[in-house]
């Protein structure tokens, strides 16, 4: 249920056609992502996550990891659309992620932002069927609440303080 929710909110509304026929075809999801209303949710949580040095594309790869964390990656190549309609040509993952660049012309993944996403995942508890479980064994959401929350507000404080000591250290 919650792939196809994720797949609603990445597919409308739909991009203009005659914009996304000019565009080369591994370029075509991306526009379309970023103008839909999965695009629209990433944009309105990035300044929250913006001191980690996430984007809004980072930011939407987090929001679906809320399934499981191996979720990321596969939304991260639709994201920047590697897969369908590729060819032998297209960029891989890894080459998407080395030549992503912010409006400013900034790279997004920094060793400090990639070491950020780290720590973020690994203090985060980012899996719902956990929480469900958790909820099952104490009979309340009391304590899966408490949970979800401490772990976030402990990942973001870790993935803060990891980014900004590796940009201290001038690990750029």
């Amino acid at each position: 249920a919650v792939c196809i929710i994720l797949w609603f909110l990445g597919a409308y509304p739909k991009a203009d056609p005659h914009a996304l026929e000019r565009l080369p075809q591994d370029e075509r999801q991306t526009v379309q992502i970023e103008q839909s209303l999965l695009g629209g949710i990433g944009r309105t949580i990035e300044p929250a996550l913006r001191p980690l040095g996430f984007d809004w594309r980072i930011d939407i790869g987090i929001l679906s990891s809320l399934i499981a964390r191996e979720v990321f990656v596969g939304t991260m190549g639709v994201v920047y659309g590697v897969g369908k309609g590729s060819d032998e040509n297209s960029e891989t993952l890894q080459e998407k992620f080395q030549n992503a660049r912010r409006p400013d012309g900034s790279r997004v993944f920094t060793f400090p932002v990639v070491l950020a996403l780290l720590i973020y995942y690994m203090l985060a508890c980012q899996c719902v069927a956990t929480l469900g479980v958790v909820r099952r064994e104490t009979g309340t959401w009391k304590w899966p609440l408490f949970l979800f929350s401490y772990m976030t507000i402990l990942a973001y404080t870790g993935a803060f303080l990891a980014r900004m000591g590796a940009k201290w250290m001038g690990l750029c």
